[in-house]
């Protein structure tokens, strides 16, 4: 479904330009909704419809229409900062609203002083990657609405992600950032070199990944990796500008030789988009993730099977007897490999059509959850398939493919057991969250489930940490350190040294 930003405005009365205030207001990932609370309170009681059920929705169009009645006083912000709480941070409000602006465009919210304008032609010369061209095919495809890890890699020399969803009671399941760093590495081959060959000479990009036991305090430098493949690591130029006739296909073979699944690049072509995805990222997963079991991939096989013919309707009324939480660990770890294969997609030259890979149009949470019990509780094949032979044909071939390309890598899949612990009964067919806030737990007392999100840096200077494939070989104690609920109290601090950055949509915030 499409959304016209121009009608939006005309049904709220606000301008284009207004809209970066109305997230803010509304709550973002720089301002937290908890801190906005009272001020949509006092919009609801002044501007609100008695008539309005929906709390959010009479949210929205209150605090719109105090906007709309301020946009064209000259110190709107002012007027904003009266609605406020004493104790609100304004700081925040031009902060979230810069967020938003893009290069060479300014805001009427915010004095011209406090915006920086950076061109894409300042960008280009200032960026660790050396083809200007290139940068600026990145920059424009970026402010277009496309993918914006490769548009930091390439224009500041790092990626970032942070915010996560992991099982503590399921370690064995590793972290995604450390699950997907192998095939970001190769990315960043691909936009920035490999340098003459030698380690040394490699580029080395700063990462801002949070996972267990990382609290975000310098970045991690993580050199780019060679693909080994014949002819070598391809540059984003050939990938990107040549006429080559056979480009599309070395596109997908790059592509897929990121994931070192190169070799089945001719079997997994001729799927269509979302089962190529999905073939792809489970031969991956297999071989990263030692207990992942068949019948983890059996779980993700069904779902995507069954996910085109689902209505949203239907999806919507699936109902689950009990919540399984190593299927919600999975599921975030799958996402967070389809962000990944986009920013490979992006980096290639787009083999897939980036719509075929949107989360939307290849995995649904709550199917995957239905089919993942099904194949713990052992259900036949049309049960689980729900009757359709030729869903069973297709699924049997899949199935081959991972297992054959697994066994190829020393990876042997074996059915899971079946679990009964660590499952949550689900009443009323929705979940709720509890903020959980812990100071320094140590390893023995770790929460079911533990949620962190946008956790911030960490003001230092501008001295990453080495990466090592190894945790033992950094000589540090790696102990469990307290994580609190970020969620709830981050205030979206950025590293003062960072520069000019511009937000990307959700799937593809890396």
């Amino acid at each position: 479904m499409m959304y016209s930003r121009e009608s939006f405005c005309g049904e709220l009365g606000l301008r284009l330009q207004d809209l970066p205030l109305l997230a803010c207001l509304l709550g973002n990932d720089i301002v937290p909704e908890k801190m906005v609370g009272h001020f949509h309170r006092k919009c609801i009681a002044l501007y609100g419809s008695c008539n309005e059920q929906n709390n959010r929705a009479n949210a929205i169009r209150a605090v719109a229409t105090f906007i709309s009645k301020i946009q064209l006083l000259p110190h709107g912000l002012r007027e904003v900062e009266r609605m406020m709480e004493p104790t609100f941070d304004m700081t925040l409000l031009p902060k979230g609203i810069q967020s938003y602006v893009l290069p060479q465009q300014n805001s009427p919210w915010i004095s011209l002083t406090s915006q920086s304008f950076l061109n894409c032609t300042e960008l280009s010369r200032s960026s660790p990657c050396q083809d200007q061209e290139v940068v600026q095919i990145a920059l424009e495809d970026h402010y277009k609405g496309d993918n914006v890890m490769i548009c930091n890699v390439l224009c500041f020399g790092e990626s970032d992600c942070s915010n996560t969803l992991e099982d503590e009671n399921d370690p064995d399941i590793p972290c995604q950032a450390l699950v997907y760093r192998i095939a970001r590495q190769h990315i960043y081959a691909i936009l920035l070199g490999t340098g003459d060959g030698s380690p040394d000479s490699c580029p080395v990009v700063q990462e801002w990944y949070v996972y267990h036991g990382n609290m975000l305090e310098k970045p991690e430098l993580v050199p780019a990796l060679p693909l080994s493949i014949q002819g070598g690591t391809p540059t984003a130029r050939e990938l990107w500008l040549s006429n080559n006739p056979d480009i599309q296909i070395q596109r997908f073979y790059t592509c897929m030789a990121c994931f070192h699944v190169e070799r089945w690049t001719e079997g997994i072509r001729s799927l269509d988009s979302h089962l190529a995805a999905t073939c792809c990222l489970l031969i991956y997963l297999s071989v990263q993730v030692d207990s992942l079991t068949l019948t983890d991939v059996e779980a993700f096989l069904a779902q995507t099977l069954c996910l085109p013919g689902k209505s949203g309707s239907q999806l919507s009324s699936l109902q689950l007897s009990y919540v399984d939480s190593r299927a919600v660990h999975l599921a975030f770890i799958f996402l967070r490999g389809l962000i990944t294969l986009m920013a490979c997609n992006s980096a290639c030259g787009y083999p897939f059509d980036m719509m075929d890979l949107m989360p939307w149009n290849t995995f649904d949470g709550k199917l995957f959850h239905q089919k993942y019990l099904l194949c713990l509780e052992r259900k036949p094949l049309d049960v689980i398939l729900e009757k359709q032979e030729s869903l069973i044909m297709e699924f049997k071939k899949l199935r081959t493919i991972i297992i054959e390309a697994s066994e190829a890598q020393n990876r042997v899949l074996q059915p899971g057991p079946t679990r009964t612990s660590s499952l949550l009964p689900v009443t009323g067919g929705s979940f709720t969250r509890r903020d959980q806030f812990y100071a320094s737990p140590s390893c023995d007392q770790r929460n079911e489930r533990n949620e962190w999100h946008n956790v911030p840096r960490h003001q230092t200077t501008n001295q990453g940490r080495q990466f090592y494939p190894y945790p033992n070989q950094r000589g540090e104690n790696n102990s469990w350190q307290g994580v609190p609920d970020w969620q709830a109290s981050h205030h979206g601090q950025r590293s003062h040294y960072r520069g000019y950055r511009r937000r990307g949509h959700q799937f593809s915030n890396q």
